[in-house]
């Protein structure tokens, strides 16, 4: 990986911490950059504004959360157990990285998450289901905006109250949590 590029995944990862502690419209690109213990200057080589830089961090994470996705093995699972295992996977990804879920809530609720991005990544998130695709079973096919609506916010909604210690996170509770998700995922034979 390149200086540029390490340098520029240092700026994203001192926006998660700032963002998680001030919020996104009180952060600053002076804030950020002594943070990442950086001058504004290279910040605004890396990106245009705070706007372009909020943006990057956002979709970085829905990058990261794809990746984790792609990466598991699928292989002779029906769907139910490959369901669980994707949405296991996300929400692992959310409680093992409190800034990022933070991050993406608080900007997800801001000023800055614009018509455009919001569509950018229920599409990249959505496309998950893709990946349960000839699965046995019957998967119920939904529109990108309901998918978001009853298994992505949940989750992130999830995922923030374990994080918050309002809810002790427990196999006892995720499985609960999964069976509300999948009755709306599945039609029952």
């Amino acid at each position: 990986m390149g200086n540029s590029q390490q340098t520029r995944i240092r700026i994203i990862n001192a926006v998660y911490g700032q963002v998680a502690r001030e919020g996104v419209e009180k952060v600053t690109i002076a804030r950020i950059a002594a943070a990442a213990g950086l001058s504004e200057g290279i910040i605004y080589r890396h990106f245009e504004n705070k706007s372009d830089l909020l943006k990057q961090a956002f979709l970085q994470i829905c990058r990261e959360i794809n990746r984790r996705a792609a990466s598991v093995d699928l292989t002779e699972k029906d769907l139910k157990e490959s369901l669980s295992l994707l949405w296991n996977s996300f929400l692992d990804y959310l409680l093992e990285n409190p800034d990022k879920l933070q991050y993406y809530v608080r900007f997800l609720h801001s000023g800055y998450c614009t018509r455009e991005i919001y569509s950018f990544q229920v599409k990249l998130l959505s496309s998950v289901a893709d990946l349960v695709e000839g699965k046995p079973g019957s998967f119920r096919q939904m529109q990108d905006e309901l998918f978001w609506v009853f298994v992505l916010e949940p989750t992130l909604g999830l995922a923030v109250h374990v994080c918050e210690g309002r809810i002790v996170m427990c196999e006892e509770v995720r499985q609960e949590a999964l069976g509300v998700l999948t009755r709306g995922l599945i039609l029952e034979e």
